[in-house]
């Protein structure tokens, strides 16, 4: 049993709502973000282990491999025509 289930639902808000009687130090990471209304949301930004998501990095190297392909078939080109 948790510490809180002696509590009613109105000593509950009371408590950890906003302008609550339990100081933010004491709250949890999920209390808090309940009591600010930020939503907890892992998989925007981060991946399964902690780390920045790499989907923005792949399309930047997709890109820049890209444009180095089409440089060098340039380069080609303009030496082939020569």
């Amino acid at each position: 049993m948790g510490g809180d289930d002696g509590f009613s639902a109105s000593e509950l808000r009371q408590r950890y709502s906003r302008g609550g009687t339990a100081k933010d130090s004491e709250l949890s990471a999920a209390q808090l973000r309940a009591r600010y209304g930020i939503a907890n949301k892992p998989d925007v930004g981060m991946d399964k282990k902690g780390g920045a998501n790499s989907s923005g990095q792949s399309s930047i190297a997709t890109m820049v491999i890209l444009v180095c392909i089409l440089a060098a078939a340039g380069v080609a080109a303009a030496v082939f025509l020569q």
